[in-house]
């Protein structure tokens, strides 16, 4: 059973990951005196954590879910599968977050922030573009991979061929 999700409302939520993620590393660099915005990237954390762990029938629960769904009936409808178009980047937005608290809490300011801009930079792409870079990432990835064991397995076949380029 495949659960379905409108992606303009994943792009209306990318682009409020984007907006606390770009306050709180402007808070950094402008200097606006805001000591609470480390709560911004717990709010994202436990949303990618969420939507990471929480089976797809559960994903509507997500804390920016409950926040973008009363936009559902202002937003054109675009279905697609709502488990596996959530949990490339929602794992790769956890494993940012998680990284840029324990970074946070280790005075390692700078460095947390640098991973917040990024993770701000993509999901500014996701959301004003329609680009996700963990999805390209994961399709070029299991793509290579998937074309290298198909490349391994025709090699099988071929006599005298020790695993690499033969030239048969």
């Amino acid at each position: 059973m495949s659960v379905k999700s409108n992606r303009n409302l994943q792009r209306i939520g990318s682009g409020i990951i984007f907006l606390l993620t770009l306050f709180y590393t402007l808070n950094y660099f402008l200097e606006f005196g805001v000591t609470w915005t480390i709560y911004l990237i717990y709010f994202c954390a436990i949303d990618f954590l969420w939507k990471v762990v929480a089976p797809a029938h559960l994903l509507k629960y997500s804390p920016l879910a409950i926040i973008v769904r009363p936009l559902s009936r202002f937003v054109t409808k675009f279905p697609v599968d709502a488990k596996m178009s959530v949990l490339k980047s929602a794992t790769v937005g956890l494993i940012f977050t998680i990284a840029a608290i324990v970074l946070y809490y280790i005075d390692l300011f700078l460095i947390s922030v640098i991973l917040m801009a990024i993770l701000c930079f993509f999901a500014g792409l996701q959301s004003f573009c329609g680009w996700c870079a963990a999805c390209w990432c994961y399709s070029t990835l299991f793509s290579k991979k998937a074309s290298k064991d198909a490349y391994a397995e025709a090699e099988e076949d071929v006599p005298g061929c020790s695993g690499g380029v033969c030239g048969i």
